[in-house]
């Protein structure tokens, strides 16, 4: 898959923005221009890909335990955004995945490149990848690009509800 076709998502607040780096792109920079080491980022483009779906959230439903009924309630009105601004059946949980992968970070897969953050204009908030180190800057970041699905649920389920990986098993390879 090329590159470019990777990074194909809009923003969730603009047509090129993600809500932070969108309200304080001057900040993004900042950061990204000022640690030590390469900062590894999730992107929309990767975590979209973590959905919730109607199955999933039934078998959360069938469950019947305290967490699992929270989890089902709290993502409801993430399902109706989701629905009324995508038609997407079901919800993307971005922040599961960050701890997914801090837990098993064989879960994505990535490249080191430069970001910067655009800080004026109609783009405000929108990253720009330098794909095949273009203006030679020094990588300041590891993009994720892939994510295996399959494992973040197996890993979500299995470590929220340990006494019911079996059910986890028989579900994700239904779906």
């Amino acid at each position: 898959m090329e590159l470019l076709e990777l990074f194909r998502t809009n923003g969730n607040c603009s047509q090129v923005a993600e809500f932070n780096y969108w309200v304080d792109p001057d900040s993004v920079n900042i950061v990204f221009n000022n640690i030590d080491k390469e900062i590894e980022l999730i992107p929309l483009d990767v975590t979209r890909k973590i959905l919730l779906t109607p199955n999933y959230r039934e078998y959360l439903k069938q469950m019947n335990t305290e967490i699992s009924n929270f989890i089902y309630k709290t993502t409801d009105f993430y399902v109706n955004f989701h629905w009324k601004q995508e038609k997407t059946l079901g919800c993307v949980i971005n922040d599961p995945l960050v701890i997914a992968y801090l837990l098993d970070d064989s879960i994505c897969k990535g490249f080191s490149t430069n970001l910067e953050c655009v800080e004026e204009g109609p783009a405000i908030g929108q990253t720009l990848i330098d794909i095949g180190s273009f203006y030679k800057r020094k990588n300041n970041v590891f993009i994720n690009t892939e994510v295996d699905e399959k494992k973040f649920f197996e890993l979500f389920f299995n470590t929220i509800f340990p006494e019911k990986k079996l059910d986890t098993k028989i579900i994700l390879e239904e779906y």
